[in-house]
């Protein structure tokens, strides 16, 4: 037990440097657009891009390590790949430069990691995987939180991109770090059967589940949201009510850092009471306070509606992803994990194009609608088509 907890502790602290840049990018995004001349429509494309070049990450993450293993491997190289390529991003020319540079980046970055480690939490914990995948996801939400925060501090100090070419400092000692520290993995991954048939069981154990699927399309919609959310809250932040760098990283930082308090929680009850439960109360939640954000203009309720929100879309991550693995073949752990990432990306190709879009014919508050009903839709997909 105690190498499974330095096991998922590693992964755990790894994960939160993985986030990191998407705290960076969510405070920074408004500079760059600024300097580099973009619209809102050109970054929901460049997120679009993104997302469709880490679902192809995610989907071969996992392949590979329900199909060949070397699970060491994969995570070390979704730590060093995307270093490398933000590193990069930061002497961009223009705008396209870099959301080339931030595209190539997804597609061997951090959803390659999901599913080697994600599966791994899984077999080591399998009567508390909620709870471990929670804790997995606290060391994601801290990366979130210290990664607008700090961002929001230097970017009154340096550039944008000096914060760029400092992310090579943690993203290699985090993939040094694996490669020194980790155990070998071969002792935990999952023996399978002599009558398991991999095509079989991805056809009947994924494919054709229609609870599975259902959960998926709701992972889909909660991540898809999410990730517009970080680009999007942050100009309307920025735009319709005039915030600046340090108080936009500060409410990104109390929007994340209350998931990473409460993610464990949640997970431990998810392991105890009905996960389809918990999924149908809080997308909503979520999607009722997203709907506050656009009324509220004071700091302090920004502050606390910005918290619940990440309680109740960023905390219930690890639950969904528990319940959908609940319901595949658990020789598919890795596969289900990729399809899931995957399946996220995919609408999260659609759905910042879409909002990007809303944000210029309309206006950034439309956007926030926008993505308020799609987490409806995603807890509609759980209530309705998850049930036995």
């Amino acid at each position: 037990m105690t190498s499974h907890r330095k096991v998922l502790a590693l992964l755990a602290s790894s994960h939160a440097v993985i986030h990191m840049i998407m705290g960076i990018m969510a405070v920074t995004m408004p500079t760059i657009v600024r300097e580099l001349g973009a619209s809102f429509t050109q970054v929901g494309i460049m997120r679009g891009a993104q997302a469709l070049s880490a679902g192809a990450g995610s989907m071969a993450g996992g392949l590979a390590t329900d199909l060949i293993g070397k699970r060491k491997q994969l995570l070390v190289l979704s730590l060093l790949w995307p270093t490398v390529f933000v590193f990069l991003g930061g002497f961009s020319p223009s705008f396209l430069y870099f959301a080339l540079f931030m595209v190539v980046r997804e597609l061997l970055g951090g959803f390659l990691w999901h599913p080697p480690a994600m599966a791994t939490i899984a077999e080591m914990f399998p009567g508390r995987k909620a709870f471990g995948f929670s804790l997995h996801e606290a060391g994601a939400n801290i990366g979130s939180s210290v990664g607008p925060l700090v961002t929001g501090f230097l970017l009154t100090y340096i550039s944008w991109r000096m914060i760029y070419h400092g992310y090579l400092i943690p993203g290699l000692a985090a993939g040094m770090m694996i490669w020194l520290f980790l155990p070998s993995l071969g002792r935990i991954e999952r023996k399978r059967s002599q009558e398991f048939v991999f095509k079989e069981a991805l056809k009947n154990g994924i494919m054709r589940n229609r609870r599975f699927l259902a959960v998926t399309f709701a992972c889909g919609m909660r991540g898809a949201s999410e990730n517009a959310m970080l680009v999007f809250f942050p100009m309307y932040l920025s735009y319709n009510l005039g915030k600046s760098t340090p108080i936009i990283g500060a409410i990104l930082f109390v929007m994340t850092i209350t998931a990473t308090l409460i993610g464990p929680l949640l997970g431990a009850l998810s392991d105890r009471v009905n996960r389809r439960f918990l999924i149908t109360l809080l997308m909503p939640g979520a999607a009722l306070m997203i709907y506050f954000l656009t009324l509220v203009k004071t700091l302090p309720l920004l502050f606390i509606v910005s918290g619940l929100l990440g309680v109740s879309l960023f905390a219930i991550r690890s639950v969904m992803v528990a319940f959908a693995t609940d319901l595949t073949p658990a020789e598919l752990g890795g596969t289900a994990v990729g399809f899931i990432y995957t399946f996220q990306r995919i609408f999260g190709a659609l759905v910042p194009l879409i909002a990007g879009y809303i944000a210029d014919l309309y206006s950034l508050s439309q956007t926030l609608y926008f993505l308020a009903i799609c987490m409806v839709a995603g807890a509609l997909s759980v209530h309705f088509l998850a049930r036995k």
